[in-house]
């Protein structure tokens, strides 16, 4: 087990700039960074949505709700694709 969780470390990875990194902390702070660009930033400066600019547009029904909550099945995954 030991053999097989030291085969799987990664000692060292190239950064952004092709620099190559070594160190486990320093390789987790270049995956974070690369996740952190790749994903991006989470947007805290959002607007007020006003209930009365929905309710003029369309809208779902209650049914329409919860049919959008039902789990997905088998029949119609492969109608989609198929």
């Amino acid at each position: 087990m030991k053999q097989r969780k030291q085969v799987n470390y990664i000692y060292s990875i190239n950064d952004a700039t092709g620099t190559r990194v070594d160190g486990f902390s320093a390789i987790a702070k270049v995956m974070t960074e690369f996740y952190h660009q790749l994903i991006g930033e989470q947007q805290t400066n959002r607007t007020h949505i006003s209930h009365e600019i929905i309710q003029v547009g369309h809208t779902l029904t209650i049914e329409q709700r919860f049919m959008l909550c039902t789990a997905v099945t088998t029949k119609e995954i492969r109608e989609v694709i198929f």
